[in-house]
């Protein structure tokens, strides 16, 4: 089998745990770009965490990012952007800032947040997550609707952070009774990222595959969050780093090194040691 498409999770292969792209993770995936293959990496977080990471090579790759409501080709070319509707984020904030939470608007380069003081415990893991948006200018309001109300935004999603259980689980209940156009995700740590209807990994992995050309059979693909577990079982060959959840073990034909140990290189080495550059293989009719 010949792969054209090279699919990584960039946070939990691509990086290692301190989100850091070793040099020898970069050299393994631009030699396999160098010969061709199309390299795509997708991320939970925003097209600008993504878009900094993208720089470090000497090709350009494809970025799926925010859980695959942002597609971009070649680095720098939108191709599918979808959001929630101005008027359904404000309904949304409305109904979540009735409860113990803290909101995260994700929009563009900018992200807006409703200050709310939870315990220490809760407080610590609103700041760590604050990492993911390195990147973005971040704003904080006391009132989220009273914003909304006066700077309508239509975000790419919504992340919700909740002290306890139970909120949770009636905001969810909540949320799915009233609003129809809106898909959820639930991270295991407990955060809550609300989407556009329809945006998911699968989705934005196939939308990517269609407009370029490439059957996803032809891909190989590294994941690691449960989310990513079916792209890896759709995959070509489907890889799973040793960091990752039991989901994707579970259906992935190869469990790798993690990714403190440089197992993305070492599997992208193996996959595409033996294979001849994409031009030389269409050249001598090897790939149809």
């Amino acid at each position: 089998m010949i792969y054209r498409l090279l699919v990584i999770h960039m946070d939990g292969c691509l990086l290692n745990t301190r989100g850091r792209l070793h040099k020898i993770t970069r050299a393994a995936v631009q030699d396999a770009a160098n010969k061709g293959v199309e390299v795509v990496f997708y991320t939970s977080r925003s097209y600008q965490h993504a878009l900094k990471i993208g720089k470090n090579f000497t090709f350009k790759p494809h970025i799926i990012s925010n859980q695959g409501g942002f597609i971009a080709e070649a680095l720098t070319r939108p191709i599918f952007v979808k959001r929630i509707s101005e008027s359904t984020t404000i309904d949304i904030v409305r109904l979540l800032e009735s409860m113990d939470c803290h909101v995260r608007i994700i929009h563009d380069e900018q992200t807006y947040a409703n200050s709310i003081r939870f315990p220490n415990r809760m407080n610590s893991k609103i700041r760590w997550a604050a990492n993911d948006y390195t990147f973005y200018t971040q704003q904080y309001v006391e009132s989220l609707v009273e914003h909304l109300l006066v700077v309508p935004i239509a975000p790419q999603q919504i992340d919700v952070y909740f002290e306890n259980i139970e909120d949770r689980t009636d905001a969810i209940a909540a949320l799915k009774a009233i609003f129809e156009n809106i898909d959820m995700q639930i991270d295991e740590d407990g955060k809550v990222t609300i989407l556009p209807e329809g945006v998911n990994v699968k989705n934005g992995l196939n939308y990517l595959c269609e407009h370029l050309g490439i059957d996803i059979a032809e891909a190989v693909v590294f994941g690691c969050d449960e989310t990513d577990a079916e792209i890896v079982e759709l995959a070509g060959i489907g890889i799973a780093t040793a960091n990752a959840s039991m989901a994707v073990k579970n259906v992935a034909d190869w469990i790798t090194r993690s990714n403190n140990e440089f197992g993305t290189a070492y599997a992208v080495r193996e996959v595409f040691r033996k294979q001849q550059a994409i031009d030389f293989l269409k050249r001598y009719d090897a790939l149809k």
